[in-house]
């Protein structure tokens, strides 16, 4: 709106229809990663602060239902950030570990 872009507009840059980029801008829909870097440039904003603003809604979308498991998972990433990855596999049956500290031990010593 302060833009001046109309909605028909930014639909078209985005190459979706109007009613489906309306649910995107009025939060109902998700907004791609791809389509920001776009909304970015046609409204000249600064695509970090938009990336981590997505990124900023991705993780109060998961926190919202249990915020003390969502902090515990935010902490555990950002102490493990560069060791972790997206998947921690198990250990087989014989070898069954109860807490995540204890799965990335067995993960960086199987170098998996």
């Amino acid at each position: 709106m302060y833009s001046g872009i109309t909605q028909q507009k930014m639909a078209m840059i985005l190459n979706i229809s109007v009613p489906k980029y309306n649910r995107k801008e009025n939060g109902t829909a998700e907004i791609e990663r791809d389509e920001l870097k776009k909304i970015a440039k046609v409204l000249d904003l600064d695509e970090d602060t938009l990336n981590i603003y997505w990124m900023a809604d991705k993780f109060h979308a998961l926190m919202k239902n249990d915020r003390e498991l969502a902090k515990k998972a935010l902490d555990f990433v950002e102490l493990h950030y560069d060791e972790y990855e997206t998947f921690i596999p198990l250990p087989n049956k014989s070898n069954s570990y109860s807490n995540l500290e204890e799965r990335m031990k067995y993960r960086k010593n199987k170098k998996i």
